[in-house]
Formats: structure tokens, sequence, C-alpha cells
């Protein structure tokens, strides 16, 4: 796998977990602030049926306006919700399904048969939230806030029905934003880090063009304060050093094959000495002692010439393999 398409993926899942953290966030909020509107409006139901006439009381079981005259109000005071009236023995005395219209307008909480765990609360008496599932499968749910009045529980219950559509159509809408946000930040970051590697491939063609033998070229921006500029300007004391290397090797080179031509050119003149006077030699120079003398001192000084010769060679050998000078 590429640096880029790594780098690709983690932005993808780095804003992957960022999107859905938001959205998670936002569809929480929502729908806290969403719970506590319908929580609010029970609390006014409930206080507006204690302003009623006395409070709410007890009225036959399945009837439609157990709190009274509907004239006066009471039974309004929770319009397309539930009201039910539990006894100390948990006994229903008094029970209103909601008046909605739509396909789950018989739909109505599934309450506990035993309720608990009411609070205190600023109002002045216990109550207790809490969010239930309906009766009905498919409806959506209820919430319900229990208080207690005179000994009695009262129960009031609205479904969430808005509160669902509203968080349906928030999750749609996230959903479709989140999806064009991944693609953006996506597109952003592939343009990002194909700007963020252009340096490297700068160095990529640098290295190629070296390795064809062009050593005189350099990476370019090397005065960049970043980390790829101080990167291009260590490859660009390498390659120099590396340039002057090779130039010193060169020079070496070069200076070998002259000190050899040289070499090989005073070798000849000795060589070519003795065996002239070995010619002379041959020609009679060893019947007249004046004439041998004077070759085997040539003979002398022309062997003492390659011997000196020789041993430049042996010292530039040496000195060649890194062995130590005696």
């Amino acid at each position: 796998m590429s640096l880029r398409t790594r780098l690709l993926a983690a932005l993808g899942v780095v804003a992957i977990v960022a999107f859905l953290a938001a959205d998670v966030a936002t569809y929480s909020a929502l729908r806290s602030f969403l719970v506590q509107r319908v929580d609010q409006q029970l609390q006014q139901a409930d206080a507006g049926l204690g302003h009623q006439g006395g409070g709410p009381g007890p009225g036959p079981v399945g009837s439609d306006h157990p709190y009274g005259d509907p004239e006066g109000g009471r039974n309004n005071a929770l319009p397309g919700g539930f009201l039910e009236i539990r006894d100390p023995q948990d006994q229903v005395v008094g029970t209103s399904v909601p008046a909605v219209v739509g396909p789950y307008q018989t739909a109505v909480p599934r309450l506990p048969l035993h309720i608990t765990g009411l609070q205190q609360s600023g109002e002045g008496e216990p109550v207790r939230y809490m969010t239930v599932p309906a009766t009905t499968a498919g409806a959506p749910q209820f919430r319900v806030r229990v208080s207690e009045r005179g000994g009695n529980q009262l129960i009031l219950a609205l479904p969430l029905s808005g509160v669902s559509g509203t968080l349906h159509r928030l999750f749609n809408i996230e959903l479709a934003v989140t999806a064009g946000a991944l693609v953006a930040a996506l597109l952003l970051g592939w343009w990002l880090v194909h700007v963020g590697l252009r340096p490297l491939r700068r160095i990529e063609d640098t290295a190629e063009a070296i390795t064809e033998g062009d050593l005189d070229r350099r990476v370019p921006g090397d005065g960049a304060r970043t980390e790829l500029g101080r990167l291009a300007r260590v490859l660009n004391t390498m390659l120099t050093r590396i340039q002057d290397a090779f130039s010193q090797r060169d020079a070496t080179e070069a200076r070998l094959r002259r000190f050899v031509a040289d070499a090989s050119h005073e070798l000849r003149t000795p060589v070519a000495a003795v065996a002239a006077y070995a010619e002379l030699f041959e020609r009679g120079a060893r019947e007249r002692p004046e004439d041998l003398a004077r070759v085997m001192a040539g003979i002398r000084t022309e062997t003492g010439r390659m011997g000196h010769l020789v041993d430049d060679l042996l010292l530039l050998a040496r000195l060649d393999q890194g062995r130590p000078l005696q």
C-alpha cells in the first residue's frame, strides 16, 4: 500500500469517526431537547389539572371524560394524551384514552403494574418521568409523567410521534450531509496529500537522474523550513559530497594513468640501454677490458634506475591497498 493510500485511508477513518461523533451528539442533544419539551407539556398539563376544581377525581373506568364535565375544560388539559389515576393499591380508578386521529388512534402506553421510584422535585411533589412502549405494535413510544395527588398516582402520557418524526428527518439530513462532507473531505485530503507529496516526487526524479549519471542534479526546495525542506538540504549535502568523492576518484585515476604512462616511458629507456649494453658485450666488448668495464657500469646504472622505478610502483600499490609503509 502506497503512502498516499495510507494517508487517505487514515484521513477517511478520522473523518468518519468525527462525523459520526458529531451526528450522534447532535441527535442525542436534539432528542433530549424534544423530550424535555414533552416533559414540560406534561408538567403544564398536570398543573392545569391541579387548578381545575380541586384536582382530578375518580370516574368510571374507560370513560372518555373521567375528570369531570368536559365543558369545564378539565379533560382538555392534555389534548391527544393519555390520563390514568391509580389508588394506593395500584388499582385503576379513572382513565382517558387519547383522542388522536391516525393509524395508532387506539394506542395507549404499556405501563408497569406497579410504578415506584418517584423522587421529590422542585414542583413540591414526588414525580417520575419515563419512556414506555405502546400497546400497539409499530406505534410510537410514550413519554410518561407519574405524580402523587392525595395518595393517588396521576399518570399523564404523550406519544413521541412528533419527536420520532423530527429525529427521523434529522437522521436523513445527517446521513446526506455526512456522506457529502465525507466525499468533500476525501477530495480535499487527496488534493492536500498530492500537494504535500510533490517534494517527494521531485526527490525521486532527482535520484533517477543521478542514477543515470547526472551528478550535477540537486533536489529543489531545500530552503523551505519544513521536514521535506530539511530532507532536501541533507540530500543535497550528501550529493555534493558524493560528487566531490567522484571528482577526487577521477582525478586520482587520471594521475595514476599519467604515472603509469610515465613509468612505462621511464622503464623503456633503461631496458633499451641494458639491451644495448648486452648487444655491445656480444660484439666483443668482453675481450676489451676498458669496454667491458664501461658496459658493466652502464648496466649497473640502468638496473639501479629500474630498481628505483620498481620501488615507486611498489609504494603506490601499497598506498592504494591501504597497507602500512615500511
